[in-house]
């Protein structure tokens, strides 16, 4: 009976636009099949556009939607679908997790080499942090996508830094974080798990370099220090 159900839902999707009569004061029928983004997400703005005498039906398994309504508002609808279903955006991700220490004997004694970009790391600290010195813990690279939550591991595995583009706005070229999220990998007696840091948002131009946050360590002398770069594709 399901299956029987799907196809019937299948024929009328693909019947395409139908009309009782002419003239734009009647209900028209459409069916939308988006290609990039999922339904669900669409059907909400749909349903602003819609008058009081519109109808949305709507299959997740087969990613559409059909909209009965009067011909000008499926003229909007179809302006939405144009600007809302496109690929997703393709972003590389660079993520630089550095090691700083407080002034005094400790950074000294660390047999570690300073990063080579000192004056950069500076300027990205912005005067608000003061480390007698500065080391490289690890660098890594990912391309990922709008909406994808993404994972990454640096340090030889020693912490996990898990993040989620919100959006890329076209206008303003600005790429969202909407979490941003850095653990350390601890063991105890029952075996490995994710200690949580630091959670935070960052908002970035495309194309920079920033920093996003810095963790002062439990009793120790030492910060964690965490660069960004993003680059659309």
């Amino acid at each position: 009976m399901k299956k029987f159900m799907s196809l019937i839902f299948i024929l009328i999707c693909y019947s395409g636009v139908s009309f009782s009569q002419q003239g734009f004061d009647v209900i028209v029928a459409k069916t939308y099949r988006l290609k990039y983004k999922k339904v669900e997400k669409i059907l909400p703005l749909v349903r602003r556009i819609m008058s009081n005498k519109g109808v949305v039906e709507s299959s997740n398994e087969f990613n559409i939607f059909v909209l009965k309504d009067y011909p000008p508002n499926l003229a909007l609808v179809d302006s939405l679908v144009a600007k809302f279903d496109v690929p997703l955006k393709q972003i590389n991700v660079s993520i630089r997790l550095l090691l700083g220490y407080n002034p005094g004997p400790a950074s000294l004694e660390s047999e570690i080499p300073s990063v080579s970009d000192s004056t950069e790391v500076a300027r990205l600290l912005g005067g608000f942090y003061d480390f007698g010195k500065i080391t490289e813990v690890d660098m890594g690279f990912i391309r990922t996508e709008e909406k994808s939550t993404t994972t990454m591991n640096l340090g030889s595995g020693k912490y996990s830094i898990t993040f989620e583009i919100d959006y890329i706005d076209n206008s303003s070229k600005i790429v969202k974080f909407r979490s941003f999220r850095l653990s350390e990998v601890v063991s105890d007696v029952q075996g490995k798990y994710l200690k949580p840091l630091i959670n935070t948002s960052a908002e970035m131009k495309d194309g920079t370099t920033e920093l996003i946050t810095v963790f002062k360590k439990e009793n120790s002398d030492k910060s964690l220090i965490v660069i960004v770069s993003v680059q659309s594709v």
